[in-house]
């Protein structure tokens, strides 16, 4: 069975991302709202949207200081 896949999008008009000038046109909660009665399955941001609204203030600083996993060879040609 393929997923169904809904793309539910803001931007402004001026093509700029500037979540504070949309919440000037959209109501408290509305985005939210809406992914609400679509029943998506799934949640995805880009780079931008989640560093403004899930990254801490602050550096990330490892505890032990290993790397997450192997990292592969990359040989450019």
């Amino acid at each position: 069975m393929r997923p169904y896949i809904i793309c539910h999008m803001l931007s402004s008009v001026d093509g700029k991302i500037d979540s504070a000038a949309l919440r000037a046109v959209t109501g408290d909660g509305e985005y939210e709202a809406t992914g609400e009665k679509l029943q998506g399955d799934a949640w995805i941001c880009g780079r931008t949207t989640m560093q403004e609204q899930f990254a801490e203030d602050e550096p990330f600083i490892s505890a032990s200081n290993t790397p997450a996993g192997p990292r592969p060879v990359f040989v450019a040609r």
